[in-house]
Formats: structure tokens, sequence, C-alpha cells
């Protein structure tokens, strides 16, 4: 099991999250223990959960494995979420600050403990300000509630949003970022791991083998049947068969998945988790760095610990510099960005053959989009070096009379500026350096001004 630190935080976690949406649905009270009880025994300290998760009965099942076992609180990281109806009153819903204070005190009463390490908005609310969301978050952190915070489902303009204003308000900030990513759904690669990487967010990826369509167990036009998530319902949530069953495009990822697996002598479910791992959100979970740096300083060779030390300090250096850049970064095309992400992925299973051989999306969009960021034309205006150069006429010409400016000018003597049609004032240049003339000018200026 490799270890990683919770998004920009000290906390470590194993690499590998125990998701348990399943609990109390699919698998029973005691298969849900036995299942938690194998991965603390393979070094896994990470729990998932959310208070809609079988209406609360995930939440109750790991609560009553908690209270068995009370060494175990302390060797595990929580997490949980809030933001769905609980209840059918109006304001059983939602991210409000009346909605998240009952969904929470719920949770830990479910859960059996006074702390959840990490609490997340399971998704975003467009009917609450963003600013009291992540108030209550601050709130809760210092109640001693929750440890951390951290979002689920949102959009890249929303994560960049929550970012800056935790950071201008002094708040506490967003670490994690939990959306969908795997082999068929790779959306997050376009925007939100920029973001995440500029604002330090770790990123926790939900349904990495697709809800199951990646280990190979579902066939062309034919409805699952059957113990499994698409076998009791086929029409659940954003896994559902049809969808995806109609795209071509999912059968080219799976039969890619297949070859591979087979000429790796490994399963689809193996080379469907090595996908993500060779993605960029396997990078952004944490940063590996930090948990080798403390291991580096305990060695004898200094140099070593040195060594450390230096790379820390210009990652930091880099991090402050980047921290209020644009989220998506014009620097190069999104494939090639992404390409050399992959190819210098440090993980055990990691395989970017996946990535070379599997359908890729479409990047034309966002190549234009970041060539219009190269080249300034945000909202359709045009950066000043492309507007059209205003030429010097009749340097030698005698100084123009100068009008006496009123006393809230900034001098008096001050040239008085014009503002012409052909662009905007430009330089203010004195009357003693010439003056400049625009064809364009249909109205005199007035008397001793400066015509720019």
């Amino acid at each position: 099991m490799e270890y990683r630190t919770l998004g920009g935080t000290g906390t470590i976690v194993s690499s590998l999250c125990l998701g348990t949406m399943t609990f109390g649905n699919e698998s029973s009270e005691e298969v849900s223990h036995a299942q938690l009880d194998r991965f603390l025994e393979q070094g896994g300290t990470f729990i998932d959960t959310a208070n809609v998760y079988s209406r609360g009965v995930s939440e109750e099942i790991i609560g009553r494995w908690l209270a068995n076992r009370p060494d175990v609180r302390d060797q595990v990281v929580l997490a949980t979420k809030g933001r769905f109806a609980m209840g059918d009153g109006h304001n059983d819903v939602g991210l409000s600050r009346t909605n998240l204070t009952k969904a929470l005190d719920a949770s830990l009463k479910r859960l059996q403990v006074d702390t959840v390490d990490l609490y997340q908005a399971h998704a975003w609310d467009a009917l609450t300000p963003l600013e009291e969301t992540l108030r209550f978050f601050d709130d809760a952190v210092r109640a001693g509630k929750i440890r951390y915070a951290g979002v689920s489902n949102f959009l890249g303009w929303q994560l960049q949003k929550a970012a800056m204003l935790t950071g201008y308000l002094g708040l506490t900030p967003i670490v994690t970022l939990q959306p969908q990513y795997n082999l068929l759904v790779r959306e997050i690669e376009f925007e939100l791991v920029d973001v995440c990487e500029n604002e330090n967010i770790g990123i926790l990826p939900w349904s990495p083998l697709a809800g199951g369509w990646l280990t190979g167990k579902y066939q062309r036009n034919q409805t699952p049947t059957g113990a499994s998530r698409l076998g009791d319902d086929p029409q659940r949530g954003m896994e559902a068969y049809a969808p995806r069953n109609a795209q071509e495009r999912t059968w080219q990822v799976i039969d890619a998945v297949g070859k591979i697996a087979e000429s790796r002598g490994v399963s689809m479910r193996g080379a469907g988790r090595a996908g993500v791992d060779s993605g960029p959100a396997g990078r952004h979970l944490g940063d590996p760095r930090r948990s080798y740096d403390r291991a580096a300083r305990r060695q004898p060779d200094g140099r070593r610990a040195a060594s450390f030390r230096r790379r820390n300090e210009t990652a930091g250096r880099r991090e402050r510099t980047d921290r209020w850049r644009l989220p998506v970064r014009a620097t190069g095309s999104a494939a090639a960005r992404f390409r050399s992400r992959t190819l210098t992925a440090k993980s055990s299973g990691a395989m970017p053959e996946l990535f070379t051989q599997l359908p890729r999306y479409d990047v034309v969009r966002v190549q234009q989009r970041l060539r219009h960021l190269v080249a300034g034309r945000v909202g359709g205006r045009q950066p000043q070096r492309h507007r059209q150069a205003r030429p010097l006429v009749d340097d030698q010409a005698e100084p123009l009379p100068v009008r006496q400016r009123g006393k809230r000018d900034r001098a008096p003597g001050f040239p008085t500026v014009v503002r012409n049609r052909c662009g905007d004032s430009g330089d203010r240049r004195t009357a003693g350096a010439g003056h400049l003339v625009c064809p364009q000018l249909e109205r005199a200026p007035p008397p001793g001004a400066v015509t720019v």
C-alpha cells in the first residue's frame, strides 16, 4: 500500500480509499464489516461515506464497526458528505447552514464519533451562496466537529471560486475534490486538474472502474441481471446501462483495456485501476514528496535531507507564484501536457499505453481556448499590442499652450487629454514632446489640449 498526504495538508492517508456506498444495500452489515477488516489488514487507512448512502445505514454500519474496535479510530481517516435530502422539509436539502448543521450532527451521531476528519459538500447548490457554505466549514473546524473541508462533483469555475473565496476571506481552505474519473469519464482533465494543481487541492476519484464497466462483466446489447449494481437496477444513476451501451466509444475503451490487460497478464480490473493511477488524478491525491521528506530527515545522510529540503522550498516558491494565476495555464496544448504527466506518473501499476491506445476526446476546443488566452482575447477584447499603432506627427512642432486644471487634478499645468476614437487615451505626453494626431477624430479638441 502506498501513502500520500491528504491534499495540501499534513495528514497521511493510503493511496486507496474504501468507498462505502454499497453498505446497507448490496452489502449486508456482516459483509461490510468483513470488507472493512480486510481493507485495514492490507494497510488501508482512508474510508469515505455519506449521509445519503442507504439513507444513513452506511454510516451506522461504520459507526458500529468503530465502536467494536476502539483502537481503530486513531488509525483511519474518516470522510463523509452532506448536501442531498434526508427529509421532506424545505431545509432538509442543500448546502445552507441550516441543513449542513443538522446533517453534520446526525452523521456524527450515526458514526459514533466526535470529529470527522474530512467533511465534503456532496454537490453544488445553486440556491445557497457559496460564502455561506464556506463559513459553515470554517465554523465547524473551529468547533472541533471536522478537521478538513472538501467538495465533490464541482465544476472548474465552482472549485476555483471556492478556493479564491477561502483565501480572500481567510477561511478554512478546500483540501480535496471528489469527482468521477475513470477511463470512460475523463472530462476533469480539461480544467479541474489544472485548478487542483494551482490551488494545491487533492483529487479523490470516485467510480474508478466506471461502476463495473471496466471489469468486463457487461456485454454489448445485453441488459445486466443478477447480483450487481446494474443487475439490481439497470438505470442506476450516472452508470446506467442504456446510455453507455449506446455509445460506440464505451466498447472501444473496454476492448482496448481488455487487450492491454491480456498482454500484461493482469485482470481488466487491475488495468482499469492502473488507468486512474497513470492519469493526472493519480498524481494529485496529495504530495508523496512531503511524506518522503519526513523519512529523509531521519536519515543520517545530511546531503539527502538537504536535497529533499531544497526541493520542497522550490515547490513552495512555485506554489506561491502560481496561486493567483489562471486555472487553465496558457502553455502548450492540453494533450501534450497530459501525455507528459502520464509518462512521468510514479505508480507501481501505471500503464502509459492505456492513454496511447484509447480513443481520445477532441481537444480542438481546448487548444483554441488556450490560444485565445495566449493572445489575450478573453471576452472578445483584443490585447494592447494588437491595436493599430498611433503615429507621431510633427515631433518638432512648437509647444502648445497648457490649460490649467482644477484643484482636484493631480498637478497644476498637466495637459488635458482627449480620448479619440481609434483607441484608448494611450500615453500621456507633455506639450513640449510633440503631439499625437488621430485621423478618425471627428470633434476638434478644446483650446490648449494635447490630442492623443
